[in-house]
């Protein structure tokens, strides 16, 4: 994985576990893609500019840990995917 480290992304051997993104004025919808990055244990996107819903693919997930996605304007409705991990 050359160029690393890369802002806000922590790797372990080889893959990406955490992304540590907050008040970083990012905009627009969480992306349905996260759910490829099948090591990723944390997320970190509070308090930032995200619209939109809350991508059902983060329930596929299985490493995830903690996701913060507070301080957002995120439609409010949980999806029960999230509650599966």
């Amino acid at each position: 994985t050359s160029g690393l480290p890369w802002f806000g992304i922590t790797c372990g051997s080889d893959d990406i576990t955490a992304i540590n993104l907050p008040s970083n004025n990012l905009d627009g919808a969480i992306p349905n893609q996260l759910d490829d990055l099948g090591s990723l244990e944390f997320i970190d996107f509070r308090g930032n500019v995200l619209k939109g819903s809350i991508p059902t693919e983060l329930g596929q997930l299985s490493s995830l840990i903690n996701i913060d996605i507070s301080l957002n304007d995120l439609s409010t409705t949980i999806p029960s995917e999230l509650g599966k991990l």
